[in-house]
C-alpha cells in the first residue's frame, strides 16, 4: 500500500492540505469572546432580523406592549446590539468556512483531476507495455516457431542426405567388394591355369629329361657293352696275336689309346652339346615364362587401370551429381529462407500497423472520453448534436484552435462542447511510442 501511495505524492499533498483546513475551520469556529451577562428584565424580547422590521414592529405591537421604562429600552437597544454583532461574526465566519471549502473542493477537484490524469498516463502505459510485451511474445513465439521447423527441416534434410550417402556408401562398398571378389576370382582363375601350364611345362620337361636320362644310360650301357666286347676281343686278339711282332702291339695300343681319347672326346662334346641344348630350353621356358609373367602383370596393370579410371568417372560422376544437388539444395534453401524473411516482414509489418491503428482508435476514444467528463451539457438539449475538430500536440495540449465542424443545436449547446474541450485540456497524450504524424494527431469526435 505504501509503494502505491508513494506512486501518487501528488493525492497525498492534497490529502494533507485538505486535513489542515479542515483543523484550521474547526478551530475558527470557536467563539473566543466572552459573552455579556444579560439581566432578566421579566419583560418578553422578540428577536428582530434588522433596524427597519424592528420599527414596523414596534410600531404594530405598540398598543399591545406594556410601556417601557427608560432603563429598559436601553438594555433592549445593548442587547440588539451585542446579537447583531454576533451575527455579523458568524455570517462571517460562515463566509470565510465558505470560501475555505471552495478553496479546498477546488484544491481537492484539481488534485483529483491531477490523479486521474495519472491513472491513465499510468493505465495506458500498462496497456501500451503490455501489448509491446504481447507483440514481442508474440515475434519471439512465431520466431522460435519458425526456428523449430528450420530445424526440423534442416534435420530431416541431414538425415536423407546421411541416409543416402549411407546408401551410396553401401553400394559402394558392395559394388568395390563385388569387383574385388571378380578380380580375386580372376586372379585366382589365372594364377591356377599358370601353374597349371607351369605344371603341364614341368611334367613334359620332367618326362624329357627321364626319357633323355634314359636314353643316354641305354647309350651308356650300350658302350659299356661294346667296349667290354672290344676288350674282350683285344684281349683275345692279344692272346692270339700276342706272338705278333711287338711293334704292332705297340701300333695297336697306340691306336687303342687314341679311339679311347677320340671316344673320350667325342662323348664330352655329345655331352657339352646335350648340356648347351638343356640350358637353351631352360632359358627359353624362363623367357618364355618371363613374357607369361609380363604379359599377365601387363593385362593385370590394364585391368587395373581400366577398373580405377571406371572408377575415377563414378566417382567424378557422382561428384558432380552431389555438387548440381547441394547446389540446388542450397538454392532452394535460399528460396526458402527469403520467402520466410519477406512473409516474417509482411506479418512484421501488417502487426505494427495493427497495433499503430489499435493504439491511435484507442487514444482518440481516450480523448473524446475526457471530454465528455468535463461536458456540463445545457439543459433541454436532448437530440442535439455536434463534431468539434481538434489537432492535439505530442504533449497533450490543443494547436491550431478548436473547430466546431457541425452542431444542429442551441449557441449555448455548441458554446458548451467548444468549453468543454477547453476544460479537458491537457488532453491524453498520444502514445511517444508510434510518434503519429500532425495528420494523425488531427481528428474529430462527435458529442451527443
Amino acid at each position: 500500500m505504501l509503494k502505491e501511495l508513494l506512486k501518487h505524492p501528488g493525492a497525498i499533498a492534497a490529502a494533507v492540505i485538505f486535513h489542515l483546513l479542515v483543523i484550521a475551520l474547526f478551530v475558527l469556529s470557536f467563539d473566543w469572546s466572552e459573552k455579556p451577562q444579560i439581566a432578566n428584565a421579566g419583560i418578553p424580547i422578540e428577536l428582530i432580523q434588522n433596524d427597519k422590521f424592528l420599527a414596523l414592529s414596534a410600531k404594530q405591537n405598540a398598543p399591545q406592549q406594556m410601556p417601557k421604562t427608560e432603563p429598559e429600552e436601553l438594555k433592549v437597544t445593548a442587547e440588539q446590539e451585542e446579537k447583531k454583532q454576533q451575527r455579523e461574526k458568524q455570517r462571517k465566519q460562515q463566509e470565510a468556512e465558505k470560501i475555505a471549502a471552495i478553496a479546498a473542493a477546488k484544491l481537492l477537484k484539481e488534485q483529483q483531476a491531477k490523479a486521474e490524469r495519472e491513472a491513465i498516463k499510468e493505465k495506458e502505459r500498462f496497456v501500451e507495455k503490455a501489448a509491446k510485451q504481447k507483440a514481442e511474445k508474440e515475434a519471439k513465439r512465431k520466431a522460435e516457431k519458425a526456428a523449430k521447423r528450420k530445424a526440423e527441416k534442416e534435420e530431416k534434410r541431414k538425415a536423407e542426405k546421411a541416409s543416402k550417402q549411407k546408401a551410396e556408401k553401401e553400394a559402394k562398398r558392395k559394388e568395390e567388394k563385388a569387383a574385388k571378389r571378380k578380380a580375386e576370382k580372376e586372379e585366382k582363375r589365372k594364377a591356377e591355369k599358370a601353374a597349371r601350364k607351369k605344371a603341364e611345362k614341368a611334367e613334359k620337361e620332367a618326362k624329357r629329361k627321364a626319357e633323355k636320362e634314359a636314353k643316354r644310360k641305354a647309350e651308356k650301357e650300350a658302350e659299356e657293352q661294346a667296349e667290354k666286347e672290344v676288350k674282350e676281343a683285344k684281349e683275345k686278339a692279344r692272346k692270339k696275336a700276342r706272338a705278333r711282332k711287338k711293334s704292332e702291339e705297340k701300333t695297336r695300343r697306340k691306336a687303342e689309346k687314341e679311339a679311347k681319347e677320340k671316344a673320350a672326346e667325342e662323348k664330352a662334346k655329345e655331352k657339352a652339346r646335350k648340356e648347351a641344348r638343356a640350358k637353351e630350353r631352360v632359358e627359353k621356358a624362363a623367357a618364355a615364362a618371363r613374357a607369361a609373367k609380363r604379359e599377365a602383370e601387363r593385362e593385370a596393370a590394364e585391368e587395373k587401370a581400366r577398373k580405377l579410371a571406371e572408377k575415377k568417372a563414378e566417382y567424378q560422376r557422382k561428384w558432380r551429381e552431389e555438387q548440381e544437388r547441394k547446389k540446388a539444395a542450397k538454392a532452394a534453401a535460399a528460396a526458402r529462407e527469403a520467402k520466410e524473411k519477406k512473409e516474417a516482414a509482411a506479418a512484421q509489418k501488417r502487426t505494427n500497423s495493427k497495433a499503430r491503428k489499435g493504439a491511435k482508435n484507442s487514444w482518440y476514444g481516450k480523448v473524446a472520453s475526457a471530454v465528455s467528463r468535463r461536458w456540463h451539457r445545457p439543459p433541454d438539449s436532448s437530440g442535439n448534436e455536434g463534431v468539434v475538430k481538434i489537432t492535439v500536440s505530442p504533449s497533450g495540449f490543443i494547436s491550431g484552435g478548436i473547430k466546431v465542424t457541425s452542431c444542429n443545436g442551441t449557441p449555448a449547446f455548441c458554446s458548451s462542447i467548444k468549453e468543454a474541450v477547453e476544460r479537458a485540456e491537457p488532453m491524453p497524450r498520444p502514445p511517444s511510442k508510434y510518434n503519429f504524424s500532425k495528420s494523425e494527431r488531427t481528428f474529430s469526435f462527435k458529442m451527443d
